[in-house]
């Protein structure tokens, strides 16, 4: 086919004409490798890592852990080790769902609710940092 023709043709047809043919076509085609992902690695990987943070072991925060973060950090294992046992017992929406999280926390950690949130600052932190990883590389 000459270039002038097929030029002629691709602007008298449609897209839609040459889709199936353009799909078909090996060097046109690719594959996206998705990351190996499992809620269990996750929360293990999560778990491994408050306990390394609360050791000392890694430092999210410049600051040495308080006594506060630390009950925090404990009662989050706790809740974290028997996760699909609390969530089969949760039933409603996600304002109750954290609201009795936080309960949990309240009892564990005998702290109240402002302590524990700004205590669960350094521990946000570190989510966000493993759950980046844990997309980018799988679990």
């Amino acid at each position: 086919m000459l270039i002038g023709d097929e030029k002629e043709l691709k602007r008298l047809h449609a897209y839609d004409d040459f889709m199936p043919e353009l799909e078909n076509k090996k060097e046109y085609q690719y594959e996206l490798e998705e990351p190996d992902f499992s809620v269990n690695g996750f929360i293990n990987k999560l778990i491994t890592e408050i306990k390394d943070e609360m050791s000392g072991k890694t430092q999210v925060g410049k600051k040495k852990i308080s006594e506060n973060e630390y009950k925090v950090g404990l009662a989050l294992i706790e809740i974290l080790q028997n996760w699909d046992t609390t969530l089969d017992l949760m039933s409603g929406g996600n304002k109750f769902n954290k609201n009795t999280v936080l309960e949990s926390m309240r009892n564990y950690t005998n702290l109240n609710t402002k302590d524990i949130r700004i205590a669960m600052k350094r521990y946000k932190t570190l989510y966000n940092l493993i759950k980046i990883k844990g997309l980018e590389n799988g679990f």
